[in-house]
C-alpha cells in the first residue's frame, strides 16, 4: 500500500517470551503488525486478497519462530476498533530455530520486509512453499532425516521455479568436451557390436539382440536426459552466482570422501535418495555418516538463506548457520577464494 508500518514488542513482551521458551504456553501474542489498510476491504472474504500473510512466513524464517495471528483488528483514525476478524494466519505451536537476523547485532528485520514489498517475487506460490520448508528445516526439534527432506524440497521448489529440474548431460558440456566424449562412446559402441555378432555367431541370438541394441542406444542418446538433485542444485547456485559447489568440489579433490564420491553434486544426490526411499539414514551399520550428513545440512540451510536473501534483495548483514560464534556477515560472504573448512567442511 506504500505506506509505513511497523512492528511494536507488547509491554510484558519478556514475561510472554519466558512462558513460551519455559514450556508454560504454546502460543503467545507478544507483538503487534500494524500498518494502514487503505482503500482495501475489511470484510474476511476479501482480506485474503491482500493481506500480507507472507510476511508472517518471512518473518518466521527471520526469527526461526513460528509468527503468526489469531486474529486481525481493523482500528480508525482515533484507535477505536472497528472489526476483528478471527482467522488463523501461520500459526503453529512454539519452537525454536536458527534465528539469522538477531535485532541487537544485524538489525536487519526491518530492512527485509522494506525490501521484500518491492521484489517482484512477492506473494508468488513457490516461495512461499520454499520460505514454509525452510521454516521447519531450521527448527532444532526436527530429525535429520525430516530436516534433509525439508531441505530438498525448498530446493527442489526452486529448482522447479527456475527451470533446472533436469539436465541434458551432452548439452551442457562445452563443444570440445562433447567430441571427446562421443569418440569415447563410439568406440565403446563398436566394442559392444562386435561382442553381439560373436553372440549371435555362437548361436545366443537374444544376447545378440540385445548387445546390438545397447550398443545403438549408446550412440543416439549419448550421456542422456538426468534429473541429478546435486546437478539441479548447482545449477541453481550458479545462477544466483554462489561458487559453493567449486568450492566443496576443490574440497573433495584434495580431501577425497572415504565413500569416494567426487563431487559435491553427487553426495546431495546420495543423501536425497535415502530420506526418501528408505526413509532413514542408516547411521548404525556406518553406511551413513552422521556428522557429514549434518554438515551438508548446514551448508544447505546456509546456501538457501543467502538465495531467499537475494530474491527478497536484502543486502544487509545474517548470522549463518555454520558458524555458532555470533556474527554480523554480509549476505556475500561466501567468495570463491573462501576455505571449504569455513562452510564447516573438514
Amino acid at each position: 500500500m506504500g505506506k509505513p508500518g511497523f512492528i511494536e514488542a507488547l509491554p510484558d513482551y519478556s514475561a510472554r517470551e519466558e512462558n513460551l521458551r519455559e514450556g508454560r504456553e504454546r502460543n503467545a501474542i507478544t507483538a503487534l503488525m500494524i500498518g494502514e489498510v487503505g482503500s482495501n476491504s475489511i470484510e474476511e472474504d476479501g482480506l485474503k486478497q491482500w493481506f500480507p500473510e507472507d510476511f508472517l512466513r518471512l518473518l518466521s524464517t527471520a526469527t526461526g519462530i513460528s509468527v503468526g495471528a489469531p486474529w486481525v483488528e481493523f482500528r480508525n483514525g482515533r484507535g477505536e476498533l472497528v472489526r476483528r476478524v478471527h482467522v488463523k494466519l501461520n500459526q503453529a505451536p512454539f519452537s525454536m530455530g536458527h534465528r539469522p537476523l538477531e535485532e541487537g547485532i544485524h538489525s536487519g528485520t526491518g530492512y527485509l520486509l522494506t525490501k521484500y514489498q518491492s521484489s517482484p517475487h512477492r506473494s508468488k506460490s513457490y516461495l512461499k512453499v520454499v520460505l514454509k520448508h525452510l521454516f521447519h528445516a531450521a527448527r532444532y526439534d526436527q530429525s535429520i532425516e525430516d530436516k534433509f527432506i525439508y531441505l530438498a524440497r525448498a530446493l527442489e521448489n526452486l529448482c522447479q521455479q527456475y527451470g533446472f529440474k533436469g539436465q541434458d548431460l551432452m548439452n551442457s558440456l562445452d563443444p570440445n568436451w562433447q567430441q571427446i566424449v562421443r569418440g569415447i562412446l563410439n568406440t565403446a559402441a563398436s566394442q559392444i557390436r562386435s561382442e553381439a555378432r560373436a553372440a549371435t555367431r555362437v548361436g545366443q541370438l537374444d544376447q545378440g539382440r540385445t548387445l546390438d541394441s545397447i550398443a545403438e542406444r549408446t550412440v543416439r542418446t549419448p550421456g542422456g536426459k538426468e534429473n541429478s538433485f546435486g546437478l539441479a542444485v548447482t545449477q541453481l547456485l550458479q545462477h544466483f552466482s554462489l561458487p559453493d559447489s567449486d568450492i566443496v568440489d576443490a574440497h573433495y579433490l584434495n580431501n577425497p570422501r572415504s565413500d569416494g564420491i567426487p563431487t559435491w553434486s553427487g553426495v546431495l544426490s546420495k543423501y536425497r535418495g535415502a530420506p526418501v526411499h528408505s526413509g532413514f539414514f542408516n547411521i548404525s551399520e556406518n553406511k551413513y555418516d552422521a556428522n557429514d550428513i549434518v554438515t551438508i545440512e548446514t551448508h544447505l540451510h546456509d546456501v538457501l538463506l543467502r538465495i531467499i536473501f537475494k530474491i527478497a534483495g536484502y543486502e544487509g548483514t545474517y548470522q549463518p548457520p555454520v558458524t555458532k560464534e555470533p556474527w554480523d556477515a554480509p549476505t556475500d560472504w561466501v567468495v570463491p577464494s573462501l576455505p571449504a573448512r569455513e562452510l564447516g567442511y573438514e
